[in-house]
């Protein structure tokens, strides 16, 4: 490849200062690897290596870096260059910053992720991928934990029957005999509850983050709220359960389970399009965010 003189000065630079921290061979080739890709990235390497000195940042440095290294080797040739150089220094700089200064593996592994994405998703604008590092950047781990239970735990306020007994389908020998046979997906017959007593969503939320006191919990609802990414406020004193009763099941197994269906006279059905309080509190934005930082392709 053909550097400029700046780009190889650059380079050359950000290796000696790879070699201040380890003598390690394999790391010194996978920076170097990295900088073949994307020569522009080694003056905002060797500023960001002159200012974080403390081991553990060093090493979580440069296992981002061989991270994106490999993930930019497996591209076609053709789409290794979808960034512009001033495109690449800001990305790196903000990643790399922030990768030095977080502790959380959680989001190192989002960090990650965002980073990746940026040099290998084409079809996702460059102010697009931008905002969603810089929201991830700005995030504490107590609003990551609020999100990730708005959006990835299970729901609490749905309730599928009949209630399997997962023991028996896989103890039964009638599981083993009928493995190759293609039975259709189950369907649901889907209702909503407006029930008279049960938890709202601000107790549920008070359970699944019982760590968090009730004042930093309501800060954390204010701020996802106040960036998009949720909108939890609203619906903090619903309770709206989500019912799902299956219409369709394989015979077999429907002999095997004994179903139990709960009846309670309180429960109001509603036909109309409704939402359990998680689904309602959840965004466009939030749910293309987390699919963007939860993986790498």
């Amino acid at each position: 490849m053909n550097y400029s003189e700046d780009a190889n000065k650059d380079i050359e630079l950000a290796i000696q200062r790879v070699k201040q921290f380890t003598t390690n061979d394999k790391i010194i080739v996978s920076v170097q690897g990295f900088l073949n890709f994307i020569p522009c990235a080694g003056g905002t390497l060797s500023h960001i290596l002159s200012v974080y000195r403390e081991k553990r940042t060093i090493e979580r440095i440069f296992k981002a870096l061989n991270k994106l290294k490999e993930a930019i080797e497996r591209l076609p040739e053709e789409k290794k260059k979808i960034l512009s150089e001033d495109e690449i220094i800001e990305i790196v700089k903000y990643a790399l910053e922030d990768i030095a200064n977080t502790s959380s593996k959680e989001k190192l592994e989002y960090l990650h992720n965002s980073l990746i994405k940026a040099f290998t998703k084409e079809e996702v604008s460059y102010s697009q991928k931008q905002f969603y590092l810089s929201t991830l950047r700005n995030f504490s781990l107590g609003e990551l934990e609020l999100l990730k239970e708005i959006y990835l735990s299970s729901d609490p306020f749905v309730e599928i029957y009949p209630k399997r007994k997962q023991s028996n389908s896989i103890s039964s020998p009638l599981y083993f005999e009928r493995k190759n046979v293609f039975y259709p997906p189950p369907q649901y017959l889907v209702q909503y509850k407006e029930p008279q007593s049960g938890e709202t969503l601000k107790e549920m939320l008070q359970l699944g983050l019982k760590h968090l006191s009730l004042g930093t919990l309501e800060g954390l609802i204010e701020s996802l709220d106040g960036k998009g990414l949720t909108k939890i406020g609203p619906n903090l004193n619903s309770r709206t359960q989500k019912i799902m009763t299956e219409t369709f099941r394989d015979p077999i197994e429907r002999e095997l389970e004994q179903i139990e269906i709960n009846k309670t006279a309180s429960w109001s059905y509603q036909s109309a399009p409704q939402k359990t309080p998680y689904e309602a509190s959840r965004t466009e934005f939030g749910i293309d965010f987390i699919k963007y930082i939860q993986s790498e392709k």
